[in-house]
C-alpha cells in the first residue's frame, strides 16, 4: 500500500477562487521557522532590530525596485515575523479604483490562484513570485551574513476588500509592537 504523502494533504492559505496576479492590496505575515526570534525585540512598544532584522527591512524596501508591479503599503517587522501590505497593479493604467475588487465568489475562468489552480503563479506578476523573491533573497543574504536563518514554509495573506479595510490593516500593522506583550494602548 503506498503511503499518501502529507504535502498534498495541507490545505492552501491562499483564496482558490482569486488570481493573485489581479491588481489589489494584498495584507501579508510572513514567519520564521519554529516562531524563532530573529528580527530582534520589543522594548516599550518599540521594535529593536537585529542585523538580522536589518536585513529583513532593507529587502523589503527593496521589493518595489525588484518588481516594477508592486508598491508597499504599511508595514513592521516583528521578532519573529513581519507583516505588510503589497499592492500588485499590473494594468498599464491601473489605479486600485478605491481598492474595488471583483468578486470572490466566482473563479476566474482558465486561472485560479490557489494551489490548484490551473496556472503557475510563479510565472506571472504575482504576490507570489514576489514572496518567493523576498523569502529566497532574505535568506540567502542572511546566511552569508554569518547567521542561521529558516522562514516557515508559508505566509499568509488576505486580500483587502476596500479603502476602510486597508485602513484598519494598516493600522494594526502600525500598532502591533505596542501589542506585543497584549498592551494594546490608545
Amino acid at each position: 500500500m503506498k503511503k499518501k504523502s502529507t504535502r498534498s494533504c495541507l490545505e492552501s492559505f491562499r483564496h482558490p477562487n482569486w488570481d493573485y496576479s489581479l491588481s489589489a492590496a494584498y495584507f501579508v505575515t510572513i514567519n520564521t521557522a519554529l516562531m524563532a526570534h530573529y528580527f530582534g525585540r520589543i522594548d516599550d512598544g518599540t521594535m529593536r532590530l537585529s542585523p538580522v532584522g536589518e536585513i529583513v527591512g532593507y529587502l523589503w524596501k527593496q521589493i518595489p525596485a525588484q518588481f516594477a508591479f508592486t508598491k508597499l503599503g504599511a508595514y513592521v517587522i516583528m521578532p519573529n515575523h513581519i507583516h505588510g501590505i503589497i499592492q500588485i497593479e499590473t494594468e498599464q493604467d491601473s489605479k486600485l479604483q478605491e481598492y474595488l475588487i471583483p468578486s470572490l465568489s466566482k473563479p476566474t475562468p482558465g486561472k485560479g490562484g490557489g494551489a490548484t489552480g490551473v496556472h503557475n503563479p510563479m510565472l506571472h506578476q504575482s504576490l507570489a513570485r514576489v514572496i518567493r523573491w523576498f523569502k529566497g533573497r532574505t535568506t540567502y543574504e542572511i546566511r552569508k551574513a554569518g547567521f542561521t536563518f529558516v522562514w516557515h514554509s508559508r505566509y499568509y495573506d488576505k486580500i483587502i476588500l476596500n479603502a476602510e479595510m486597508y485602513d484598519n490593516v494598516s493600522d494594526y500593522i502600525e500598532r502591533n509592537p505596542l501589542d506585543w506583550n497584549g498592551r494594546l494602548t490608545r
